[in-house]
């Protein structure tokens, strides 16, 4: 997990995809955001181990909120900012 911004005691992740990065997260305080494409990765990409990971039931009953992202970059930046003012 690589720090996206830290200001304060505000700190984003950009990558969380194992079940151990989100219990860490949630162990300490944190929200877990999972941002979604409309088409899930196939064939070979879609085998990977953290792909597989976040698909899991464990892994989604820490997720506290999905969003779709399924429109424009602008979109996303909207959403997100919407979002983090909900947390």
């Amino acid at each position: 997990m690589m720090p996206l911004t830290s200001s304060g005691s505000t700190n984003k992740q950009t990558d969380c995809r194992f079940l151990h990065d989100i219990q860490a997260v949630k162990a300490t305080g944190g929200v877990i955001i999972e941002v979604v494409r409309g088409d899930q990765l196939e064939g070979v990409a879609g085998q990977h181990p953290g792909d597989q990971a976040r698909l899991s039931d464990e892994f989604q009953a820490l997720v506290d909120i999905h969003i779709a992202n399924t429109g424009t970059l602008e979109d996303l930046r909207r959403l997100a900012i919407i979002t983090e003012g909900r947390i």
